[in-house]
Parts: C-alpha cells; structure tokens; sequence
C-alpha cells in the first residue's frame, strides 16, 4: 500500500501544475485537492519590449531557463510576434530535469543542465562552465524571479533579462482554505514557489496559525519562504521537482508510520 493513500494533501500552485500533481496523488491513493493562490499569464505589458529584444536575439550566445514557464512563455512569445527562431545559432542551460523536459518537447537539446537546488547554486555551476568571455546572456523570466542569476552571471558576463511573463498573487481571504487548515482537515499542503507560500499567507484568515501548518516546499528557496513565515517544513525533497517531492513524502510516510 501507498505511503500516502488516504492522505488529504492541499497544493496552492496554478492550475496548470495542479493538474501534473493530482495525477501523481491520486495514483498514490491520496486525495488533491486544490486552491490556486497564484495566476501565471503571458506578461502583454512587456509586449514592445520583449518584442524589441527578441529582434535582436541574434546577438545573443546563451539562453538560460530557470523555470519551465520561462520556456513555455519564450516560444508562446516567438510564435505570437512571427519571429524566424534558429536554435542552432544558441547555446541553452536550464536548471534542471523539469525545465530540460520541456525544452526537449521544442526538440531542443540543453548544452548545460544545472544540478543545484537553487538558483544560485545553477548560477555558479553556469558560471563555471561557460568558458568563453564576456557572452551575451539572455535569461526568458517572470516577474517574480530571483535576482540571483542575474547578479552572479552578470558579474562576468552581459545578462539580459527577459520578462516573458507574469505571476500574480491572490490578495483576499479564501474562507474554504481558512476553515480546512484551521480545523486540521487536511494532512499536507504543498508550495512550488515562494510567490504560492506569499500568496498563502495573504489568503488565510488572521485566525490561521502559520507556525503550525504541515507543508513541504519543492526546493530550499521555497522552504526559505516558509521558514520566514514561522513554519518549519515536514521535509524538502533532494531535487527541486514534482515527481522526487511526490516520492520522496511517499516514503516519508512509509518510514514514519507506526
């Protein structure tokens, strides 16, 4: 039997995630349930600028992801503006297994996938591995994202970001995901993102004890944003993905019930 059957596990992602998730809990015998505290769209205001610098991208050496969305929204952009896009001109480093998969999915192949958990440590990884000066980076972004690549490629490199788009975070009390956590009728929650353990915080009611929820953060940037919060994360899986958070809390479950 499944570690996690009968568990009720809450997940707070957009709902494009959510649905990868579910169908990997409820394989395991768990209930999903989720409440979207964040919306990701194409970033329309960044319209004139993206479009700008994409007209120029062949001056560009390398393209970095650092999120799946970062793909998804660089080639939603591409083929919205009509643009000629020849991968062979580029070299492209992606964070990780996730990110690599969906690049895969545009028959692309990364020259550099980083093994760090955040993006600091994929940032010096990069940085290591670029051998060649002073190259001309253009990093595909959302709004939200970290400033940590740009500050340590930057140090030796032209870093381009590009904000292709837009993460929006839920700003009223949801009184369903209040009342659920408040009488402990669930038995996890999941966060993907600093922007979901934010945007939980503001969705709660001030009755909500943050100290006391059970949560698990897909990567140490993420449990830094609970730990902010007061609350000390059940676990943070050994590679910031779906599939090794899923397994690994299936096993945590094996090892520690009685």
């Amino acid at each position: 039997m499944s570690g996690l059957q009968g568990k009720i596990i809450i997940t707070t992602c957009a709902e494009e995630k959510a649905d990868k998730i579910n169908i990997l809990l409820n394989s395991k015998g768990a209930t999903a349930i989720n409440f979207p505290l964040i919306k990701i769209r194409e970033a329309f205001e960044q319209k004139q600028n993206i479009e700008n610098q994409l007209a120029n991208i062949a001056a560009i050496n390398w393209l970095i992801f650092s999120s799946t969305n970062g793909v998804k929204y660089f080639f939603y952009w591409i083929e919205k503006l009509q643009l000629q896009f020849n991968p062979d001109k580029f070299k492209f480093a992606v964070i990780g297994n996730a990110t690599k998969s969906v690049l895969l999915n545009h028959n692309i192949e990364p020259h550099f996938v980083g093994s760090g958990k955040d993006s600091t440590e994929f940032a010096n990884e990069l940085l290591e591995f670029i051998d060649t000066p002073d190259q001309q980076i253009l990093a595909p972004t959302g709004n939200l994202a970290m400033q940590s690549i740009e500050q340590v490629i930057g140090s030796k490199h032209k870093f381009n970001k590009l904000i292709v788009y837009h993460t929006s975070e839920a700003h009223s009390i949801n009184h369903k995901l209040s009342e659920m956590i408040n009488n402990f009728e669930y038995d996890l929650v999941l966060f993907l993102s600093p922007s979901a353990v934010r945007s939980f915080a503001k969705s709660v009611s001030n009755k909500t004890n943050l100290q006391e929820i059970k949560s698990v953060p897909i990567g140490i940037t993420t449990r830094q944003a609970l730990i902010d919060y007061g609350t000390s994360p059940v676990l943070t899986p050994s590679a910031p993905n779906i599939e090794t958070m899923i397994n690994e809390l299936e096993q945590y479950y094996i090892q520690n019930t009685n």
